[in-house]
């Protein structure tokens, strides 16, 4: 396996278990006034199990075409519910980093929109170029 696909799966993998450790340690009242906050407590356990998830998958390395599939239909699905919400009067703040995106809205929905799109694109970079495209003749 090529060294960029496995720091690409670890950085990915890394970044769905920080974001879902920050949503679990953050107990603060702010919270509830975000998108994330506002969800029913079983959604809410749904997302933050969907990330847990992803995060270990990723790790593993076990089928990592499908793996950067279901990484790519996740993100697809954060970044349309972040872009709902920036079409609201008055939007909420994500809360897709626990109290670390607690604050202003807009400029939090815009960090989240492009932090995401980061990632998406990585996600898509593993799905298209598995890593037996990558193999040259010599």
């Amino acid at each position: 396996m090529k060294i960029w696909h496995i720091i690409l799966q670890w950085f990915l993998a890394l970044v769905f278990a920080a974001t879902a450790g920050l949503k679990l340690a953050d107990t603060s009242p702010g919270m509830t006034h975000t998108m994330f906050g506002s969800l029913p407590h079983a959604l809410q356990g749904l997302v933050v199990g969907a990330e847990l998830l992803m995060a270990t998958w990723l790790a593993c390395n076990w089928r990592p075409r499908w793996s950067a599939f279901c990484t790519i239909v996740l993100l697809a699905t954060f970044l349309c519910a972040i872009l709902v919400e920036m079409g609201q009067p008055n939007p909420m703040p994500c809360g897709c980093l626990g109290a670390v995106s607690e604050g202003a809205a807009r400029p939090g929905l815009w960090f989240s929109l492009t932090m995401d799109s980061i990632l998406l694109m990585g996600a898509l970079g593993l799905y298209f170029w598995p890593e037996k495209a990558l193999k040259t003749r010599l």
